[in-house]
């Protein structure tokens, strides 16, 4: 719901999501083994090169555990798309910002594509706040520029 929230707070909208069309199912109503649905990634994206180490495109397996969605025209205009199954934004990154990213699906299950896709989202963030954490420090270690001469 992160990122339902996220693009509704800056001014997009949702839409219901035909299960039959998109492949997404009620939270409830599904087996995590097998509901799954193929997402492109965008190329040149952060979430290609959290996937990949590379600006190539790809198709990633997810968990379809929801019934609302973002069609491409919803998304905020400060939004820009991560990647897309259809014409549904699966994933999506806050234009100007460093490290922002959200993802339709639930990342805290297991990939079911088995090759770690959502632990290398946690990776990069958890990385990302410690470089960022690194470049605070040594930012206030520098000293003070001379005022006076």
């Amino acid at each position: 719901r992160g990122l339902h929230e996220i693009n509704v707070a800056l001014g997009g909208r949702l839409e219901d999501v035909d299960g039959n069309v998109h492949n997404h199912y009620s939270y409830y109503d599904i087996d995590r083994e097998t509901e799954i649905h193929r997402v492109q990634t965008r190329p040149g994206s952060l979430l290609s090169s959290i996937f990949w180490n590379t600006q190539d495109s790809g198709d990633v397996l997810t968990n379809s555990v929801h019934n609302q969605g973002i069609p491409f025209e919803f998304l905020s205009k400060d939004l820009t798309v991560e990647a897309m199954e259809g014409d549904i934004v699966e994933a999506a990154s806050l234009s100007g910002h460093p490290y922002f990213l959200a993802v339709q699906w639930h990342a805290e299950f297991e990939s079911p594509s088995g090759i770690g896709l959502n632990d290398a989202i946690f990776s990069s963030f958890i990385k990302a706040g410690f470089e960022n954490k690194l470049r605070r420090e040594s930012a206030k270690a520098l000293p003070a520029p001379e005022l006076y001469s």
